[in-house]
This record gives structure tokens, C-alpha cells and sequence, in this order.
């Protein structure tokens, strides 16, 4: 995104947790309804969760620069104003929206919005609540994303972006894994609601003497770009650290799957 052109109104739009299968899937469906679209690859950060990789994107910060909101996505919308505003434009010019897409969008009151903005930021959670809710791996979220696409929100999206003019760009803050389940880690601070790959703790050592007792399961994760007290063990292969016995699909760890991701500009 080219953040010097202050004429050029711009979008972002964040499908949190979609991956590239996803993504090839969105990609056949806004082909066929006549949109282009050109795709770079991109990385998520490590743990691939919500509130680490979605909240640099919307920060454009490194998460050790946001150590003390990196358990949260609460400050997004803070964070997105202020890197905008650093940039030039004026408070009143930006606008973030979270937690779209499971509305009709024609009953949304965007249209007017997007006509008195030059700068938005906007997460549509729906694949990440697929994937959550998925009881059957990935055909379930695929089933479900098919579904969404064709009730129209994302075509009726797009058309009203490129009507007032913006320029367009999507990706996404981590992908997702079809996962296989082997027990629950009893310490720790479960880094997602369903954060099923990553547990993350406070202490070092606590997490060390975890991975011992854990070993062919996991593995530790230390970067210098993460914050002090923020120490993730990270699920080996595709474990999954849950005791259910259905076939689920999760997120946080180092597979290719969820930490290559796409981002896309797209146009008509």
C-alpha cells in the first residue's frame, strides 16, 4: 500500500484466518464475478494468532512494540488511527470496523461511511468462525466459506468499495490446519479461545520445564520480536493441544499452512 498518495482512498480488509485454500476458493468466486486480482505471498507472525499477527498489521508495529496489548485485539482500532494519522491524514479520514460479514450487507450502514473516508481498515471474521466451529476438518469451513460467498456479502462489498473509488487490498493475519489431537496442557495461558497449537506463558522456565514433559509434541518458540513475559510452546507437526476426539482445524503454530498467507489487491 502506497501511503503517501493522500487522493487515493484505500482499503484493507483482514479475513482473519484464512489461509491459502481459502483464499484460491474466494479467489474462483470474485473471478467469476468479473473483479481481477493480483497476489503476493505474505507471512503471519509466530504464534499465528489473532491478537500477535492481526493486531501488527492494523499497528504496522513489530509485537514487541506492543507488549502490552499483545493479549488483546481491543486496541486495533487505536492502533490503526495512529499509524494513519502519523502519515498525514486527518483523524476524521480513517475509519476501522471489526467482526463483519455476519450481517446482510445491505442492512449495514457502510455505504455512507465509505463515502466520508479515505483510509479503512475492517476485519470479516466469518472464516475464522468456520473454522472454530468446523466438526469435520477442513470440508467443514470450505462448505461453510462456499455458503457465506454466495449470500453475497463480499461481491455486495467490493462493488460498493470500488464505487467510492477506493483501492483495494485483502489478506489475512494467519492461516489454519487441519489438526490432530493429543491432550490437553494442563499450565498456561490458552493464548485463543480455541487457540488449540500455542500455549503461552509468562515465565521461561515454566514453559521450558512444560516442553520437557511434552517433548514429542512440541516445541519452543523464542524471537527476539516478541515482548518479555511472552513465551509460546508451539505444537509440533499438526498437533493440536485439545482432548477432543473430533477432527479439528486450528491455528498458532509454524506450519506453512498457517503462517503463508495472501495478500491480494484487487480491482475491476
Amino acid at each position: 500500500m502506497n501511503h503517501s498518495d493522500y487522493n487515493q482512498k484505500k482499503v484493507l480488509i483482514v479475513m482473519d484466518g484464512m489461509c491459502f485454500t481459502q483464499w484460491n476458493i474466494i479467489n474462483d468466486y470474485l473471478i467469476d464475478n468479473q473483479f481481477k486480482t493480483e497476489v503476493t505471498p505474505t507471512l503471519a507472525w509466530i504464534p499465528s494468532i489473532t491478537s500477535v499477527s492481526r493486531q501488527a498489521i492494523f499497528s504496522g508495529k513489530i509485537p514487541l512494540n506492543f507488549g502490552d496489548t499483545i493479549r488483546t485485539t481491543n486496541y486495533e482500532e487505536r492502533q490503526w488511527k495512529e499509524f494513519w494519522i502519523d502519515k498525514g491524514f486527518d483523524k476524521s479520514d480513517i475509519f476501522y470496523q471489526r467482526a463483519l460479514g455476519s450481517d446482510n450487507y445491505l442492512e449495514m450502514d457502510l455505504q455512507h461511511i465509505l463515502r466520508n473516508k479515505k483510509i479503512v481498515g475492517c476485519v470479516i471474521d466469518s472464516i475464522h468462525r468456520f473454522m472454530h466451529a468446523a466438526q469435520q476438518g477442513l470440508w467443514s469451513v470450505h462448505s461453510e466459506l462456499n455458503y457465506w460467498l454466495n449470500k453475497g456479502f463480499l461481491l455486495s462489498f467490493l462493488k460498493e468499495l470500488i464505487e467510492n473509488d477506493f483501492e483495494i487490498y485483502i489478506t489475512s493475519d494467519h492461516g489454519n490446519i487441519e489438526s490432530q489431537v493429543v491432550g490437553r496442557i494442563n499450565q498456561g495461558v490458552l493464548a485463543n479461545s480455541k487457540g488449540e497449537r500455542v500455549r503461552v506463558y509468562d515465565d521461561k522456565s515454566i514453559r521450558n520445564r512444560t516442553r520437557e514433559d511434552y517433548f514429542e509434541v512440541s516445541e519452543n518458540w523464542d524471537s527476539q520480536f516478541l515482548p518479555q513475559n511472552y513465551y509460546p510452546l508451539i505444537a509440533k507437526k499438526n498437533y493440536a493441544f485439545i482432548t477432543k476426539n473430533d477432527k479439528i482445524v486450528g491455528h498458532g503454530g509454524t506450519s506453512i499452512e498457517e503462517v503463508l498467507v495472501p495478500f491480494v489487491k484487487v480491482t475491476r
